[in-house]
């Protein structure tokens, strides 16, 4: 199985996606299940990490240090 590391960036996304979804749309389930659903493509993703696509896939100039990184899509998010 694979290690996924979340950035700070990451955490303080979803935690923003969760604080928008909660407050501005009034739906602090929404919110629980979207941060949830997004932690679960990630954990599906330490199963199946082929399952999605290498950045290099996409764009011609990413830095060597990036060159095995890849994006997931949950929802409307990437």
């Amino acid at each position: 199985m694979i290690k996924i590391e979340l950035s700070p960036a990451v955490i303080h996304k979803l935690l923003s996606i969760k604080e928008y979804i909660a407050i501005e749309l009034d739906s602090p389930s929404i919110a629980q299940n979207t941060v949830d659903n997004i932690l679960g493509a990630f954990e599906r993703l330490k199963c199946f990490p082929d399952s999605a696509p290498l950045l290099s896939a996409f764009y011609d100039k990413i830095p060597d240090r990036y060159a095995n990184n890849r994006f997931l899509v949950c929802d409307k998010y990437v």
